[in-house]
């Protein structure tokens, strides 16, 4: 593993010194990524996720799938591609599937707007030195209709987009803008307004860039505008007047799994880099939080390091859903501890926080994991 990020994952999970589950057997997936970021494709998570499902079916053996990832496409309802394809697939197997929220809450990567019928709206964006491309997603309800309009920093009009004309091209010195107005599709009934920026020669022109909304007829009036994840670009780009909830990353916001945030086990404190919920549909996520602030782990060459983030939080819960479902199906304790039931009892056993009064929250959901509460 050559960034470390794996190895250090894996450790916390079922590291044979500092691992939760030290006696776990690893099923190890590479998949696939794309040649610009290096990160994960949907296509791949989801071949990914197949062969492990499949691979447990196989040895008819329990299975915990870590996720330590997440990207920003899609309506953050739970109803992406990728979020489907889990929520159906986690009912097959005796299994259960952890993932992140993300370390974006303080990065400025949502804005949620609220439209009238009278008046127009803007979104501004803040594109610094070095950004060589960069997508925008507006997600709308389908019964609302307005158009949008692209404008660069000198207050040139780039990009104008409607349901009559739905595609569209725009530049501006060296930028290149594509926007594309889409519909609802067979597994998503919300309707996406998606615009892309890529450097003609080199990078995107900086400054501010500004989108208007023109509406014409609203009956909602609530649009999610997401960027994507700070992880993924070189250089950045921001929401000037950014929403602190929803920054919840994909596939965080799917049903059919335990979304775990981060918290500061070392103060007992929200860790203020972990995504918050809710979704956008207002359901509860994130279902719990673990430790994600100076982890010690394992690193690549035979090393040791310290790691933070949501993504050493979710071995922590992967981890321990492997000892509950060996202590209810492995051990013949409960035979039907897999799935929903295996994180009801993790929500169940959640422990609370000082810092935080109310439960559930947006910051870790129900509470923080303690496996010896989840036990009944």
């Amino acid at each position: 593993d050559r960034s470390g990020h794996g190895t250090q994952v894996a450790a916390i999970a079922a590291g044979t010194n500092i691992g939760v589950a030290p006696q776990t057997e690893l099923l190890v997936v590479k998949i696939g990524s794309d040649t610009a970021s290096k990160l994960p494709t949907t296509l791949g998570l989801i071949l990914g996720i197949d062969y492990a499902i499949r691979t447990g079916i196989e040895m008819n053996r329990p299975i915990s799938i870590n996720l330590s990832y997440g990207n920003n496409y899609g309506s953050h309802k739970g109803d992406s591609l990728l979020e489907n394809y889990i929520n159906d697939v986690s009912r097959f197997a005796i299994c259960s599937i952890s993932t992140g929220t993300g370390n974006d809450a303080i990065n400025r990567r949502h804005q949620r707007v609220i439209l009238g019928n009278t008046s127009y709206r803007m979104i501004d964006l803040l594109v610094s030195d070095y950004v060589a491309s960069f997508n925008l997603q507006l997600w709308k309800n389908y019964n609302d209709r307005f158009d949008i309009v692209i404008i660069a920093p000198n207050g040139d009009i780039i990009l104008t987009l409607s349901e009559s004309q739905n595609i569209g091209t725009g530049s501006y010195r060296n930028t290149f803008v594509k926007g594309i107005y889409g519909t609802p599709n067979p597994y998503n009934r919300n309707q996406e307004i998606f615009v892309s920026f890529q450097g003609q020669k080199n990078y995107i022109d900086k400054g501010q860039w500004k989108v208007l909304i023109h509406p014409k007829q609203i009956v909602s009036g609530v649009i999610d505008a997401y960027l994507p994840i700070r992880a993924s670009l070189t250089g950045n780009v921001e929401f000037l007047n950014p929403t602190e909830f929803g920054t919840l990353t994909i596939p965080a916001t799917a049903e059919g799994l335990i979304t775990v945030a981060a918290y500061d086990q070392n103060v007992d404190d929200f860790a203020y880099f972990s995504g918050r919920g809710y979704t956008a549909n207002d359901r509860i996520k994130p279902d719990l939080a673990a430790p994600g602030v100076d982890i010690y782990t394992a690193y690549p060459g035979n090393d040791y390091s310290f790691a933070s983030g949501t993504s050493m939080a979710v071995p922590f819960v992967s981890g321990s859903a492997c000892l509950l479902m060996q202590w209810g199906i492995v051990n013949g304790n409960d035979p039907f501890l897999y799935g929903e039931k295996l994180k009801a009892s993790l929500i169940r056993g959640a422990k609370r926080i000082k810092s935080a009064r109310e439960y559930p929250n947006i910051y870790i959901g129900w509470g923080t994991l303690c496996v010896e509460n989840s036990i009944r």
